[in-house]
């Protein structure tokens, strides 16, 4: 994907993902992952992960993937999912070239209006609590920590497969929102 640093003329549009963006949202979520890279929160060997296909084509065929776009292309994403205590919100990533412009604030927005349509009362993430485009970004948007004496049976799951995929969980957090 060309860089666009140098660009301020782009044109960012958000919209629901269609199955062609497949190939590009797995390349933004590589892309996007190797800003962990020297971190020690990711194992290497985890950095060029994605989400599995199907999972992501069954979840943009239910309406439940967004992408920002600069002039038509995607260049970032945000993934809802069901949980028993919420909506979700299961992966958001914007190309590092195309940061700092509110393309995360605009996708999480998105997922919170999809929430309120669908009568969720919450919206839950899980993230690292100090890397700064992680839990302090979702707290300048109103995200609060959830104590863990409040963890539900589906937020215990989601953890044992954060440690299942060697994620430290010392350094985790799930944080959530009133919609």
């Amino acid at each position: 994907m060309q860089s666009s640093s140098a660009r301020t003329d782009l044109a960012y549009t958000i919209r629901l993902a269609r199955n062609e963006d497949g190939d590009a949202m797995r390349d933004i979520e590589v892309s996007a992952a190797q800003r962990f890279a020297g971190l020690n929160l990711i194992e290497d060997a985890h950095l060029a992960n994605h989400m599995c296909p199907q999972r992501l084509s069954d979840l943009v065929r239910k309406k439940q993937v967004w992408v920002a776009c600069a002039d038509e292309l995607p260049v970032g994403f945000v993934v809802a999912s069901h949980l028993e205590s919420g909506c979700l919100l299961e992966e958001l990533d914007v190309l590092a070239d195309h940061g700092g412009r509110g393309l995360g604030r605009r996708l999480v927005a998105a997922v919170l209006n999809w929430a309120k349509e669908h009568h969720y009362t919450t919206v839950i993430l899980s993230t690292f609590r100090d890397v700064p485009w992680n839990a302090p970004f979702y707290a300048r948007l109103g995200f609060e920590i959830i104590p863990e004496d409040e963890f539900t049976p589906d937020l215990r799951q989601l953890r044992k497969n954060e440690l299942a995929a060697a994620l430290p969980l010392d350094q985790r957090v799930f944080m959530r929102i009133k919609v």
